[in-house]
């Protein structure tokens, strides 16, 4: 892993075009599903949003200034909130853009020694695992990783709809 904020603010602004060509076209089948065990793609957006709780910019700011407690990740809940059951494509749309600029607002404002030296104890509930992660190694695991398998999960959607 690099802790490298410059690979990091590549890969976020990737993220975002990325996520930017999967939602494309997707108004009108936000909450369709495959099957009731799988989740719809409203529900995959809403768990980026708030994975780990309060988002991982909100959470990145905090491991960086010091102020974090224990981050606790629900790898399983979809976060869907009656408010943003409510939202549209473009809605949600926004506020993965404002997240994704907090993250790098963040990331711009640090050095790769802060990256490498900010930590934050966090609980992975699935897994009962409790591990000390640096602000790098959040960034590269629960947002990176994390993130770009859920755009895989939204490209099987796209798939099964019939979009290329």
């Amino acid at each position: 892993m690099s802790d490298d904020k410059e690979h990091f603010l590549e890969q976020v602004a990737a993220l975002k075009d990325e996520l930017s060509g999967l939602l494309d076209g997707m108004d009108y089948c936000l909450d369709w599903k495959d099957s009731e065990e799988e989740w719809s793609i409203r529900e995959v957006v809403c768990h980026l949003l708030d994975t780990p709780p309060g988002g991982m910019a909100t959470v990145l700011k905090q491991v960086l200034e010091g102020n974090s407690e224990e981050i606790i990740i629900h790898s399983s809940l979809t976060n869907l909130t009656p408010e943003r059951k409510s939202k549209d494509l473009g809605d949600l749309r926004q506020d993965m853009r404002e997240l994704l600029e907090q993250v790098e607002s963040s990331l711009s404002a640090v050095s790769d020694s802060e990256l490498q030296a900010s930590t934050a104890p966090v609980h992975l509930v699935r897994s009962d695992v409790h591990e000390e992660r640096t602000a790098g190694g959040l960034v590269e695991r629960a947002l990176l990783g994390h993130w770009r398998e859920h755009l895989g999960q939204i490209a099987e959607i796209r798939q099964a709809l019939g979009f290329g």
